[in-house]
């Protein structure tokens, strides 16, 4: 595994995103409410940390009138966010655990040199 031998943010954003990311949209059918669940977008505070990010539809536009839609046609779209998967805190914000994350992810040890590296340079988290 290339995570395993190179330990980075880099390889990891890689495999999010070129491997995980994709297997997602296929497996839900491109449906990205409940790949943002999966991800833990729906608990993340910071948008900088969504994988996938809502934007405006904009369905008055489009459809235009008072007719309700909104069963047929969410007034809302989904980005995949790039910068996400730089952020170690995106990654850690999949698990919504309400324990130091540090000592949750220094008990594995493919995680741990992302993890140190990321706390000497970040806020700590609860």
């Amino acid at each position: 595994m290339p995570l395993k031998e190179n330990p980075t943010i880099k390889v990891l954003a890689s495999i999010f995103e070129n491997k995980i990311i994709p297997l997602l949209q296929e497996y839900f059918y491109e449906d990205y409410r409940k790949i943002q669940l999966v991800l833990g977008d729906n608990g993340k505070e910071n948008p900088k940390h969504k994988f996938i990010v809502d934007l405006p539809g904009g369905r008055e536009k489009i459809f235009g009138g008072n007719i309700d839609l909104q069963e047929f046609v969410p007034d809302v779209k989904y980005q995949i966010n790039p910068d996400a998967f730089s952020t170690l805190a995106s990654y850690i914000g999949i698990f919504p655990v309400p324990i130091n994350c540090k000592m949750l992810f220094s008990q594995v040890s493919i995680y741990k040199p992302l993890v140190e590296s990321f706390m000497r340079t970040s806020v700590r988290f609860l």
